[in-house]
């Protein structure tokens, strides 16, 4: 099992843990042809959302691999795939703050999210383009983004997402701890650092809506 290299310049839930079971855990089928595989951080509150609105997401991208010196696409997937997830856990904080707000959307719940889609590279644009300033979290900047960050200017369809990932309700402790780490920083810590050993579960995109029912996130007619 490869560990990442620069510890600090890729995410600390980075490790090639998920390369073995990509197939499974990073999307059922692989990109479509000529599309990039990304993914998206999200929260419970996304799944019953019409679209997916505009944001940084994460890729294997050229950048990632010269800064871990390597070019395995599976190990660069998976930290893609682990930047999300902890950026999942900035927009549940950000959320629950009210420093990031979604009109329509409900209140997230304590679970990380990430959703695996297939995009073309002009969908795209990089962290320091004009177009990624207004997507930024509040304090965040595009100097202190991951070398795996792009930044997804317009909604996405859910057309074009092949899977999602969510924590599974024994996470949810664990998340809160992490979020509210400023009222207990060591808490948060050691929280994190068993977040980083957690898998997310894996669903098809078919389930979305049943997902976000269950999650609050939707409501039936």
């Amino acid at each position: 099992m490869k560990e990442p290299a620069l510890r600090g310049k890729v995410p600390s839930t980075a490790t090639a843990r998920l390369g073995t079971r990509r197939k499974a855990e990073l999307g059922a089928r692989g990109p479509r042809l000529g599309a990039m595989r990304i993914y998206i951080p999200a929260t419970t509150a996304d799944l019953g959302s019409l679209t997916i609105s505009a944001r940084i997401v994460h890729a294997a991208t050229p950048a990632l691999a010269q800064e871990v010196a390597d070019d395995d696409r599976d190990y660069l997937e998976a930290i893609a795939f682990n930047a999300a997830a902890d950026d999942s856990l900035d927009r549940i904080a950000a959320t629950l703050a009210g420093r990031l707000v979604i009109p329509g959307q409900e209140s997230p719940r304590y679970r990380r999210v990430v959703i695996a889609a297939d995009v073309k590279d002009t969908e795209l644009v990089p962290v320091d383009a004009a177009e990624a300033a207004a997507l930024f979290l509040p304090a965040d900047t595009a100097a202190a983004q991951l070398p795996s960050a792009l930044a997804m200017p317009v909604a996405l369809s859910w057309e074009q997402v092949a899977a999602f990932h969510v924590d599974s309700w024994e996470a949810e402790k664990d998340v809160q701890l992490v979020v509210e780490a400023d009222n207990a920083p060591d808490a948060g810590d050691a929280a994190f650092a068993r977040l980083a050993a957690a898998d997310l579960l894996w669903y098809d995109v078919s389930e979305r809506l049943d997902a976000a029912v269950e999650l609050g996130a939707a409501f039936r007619a």
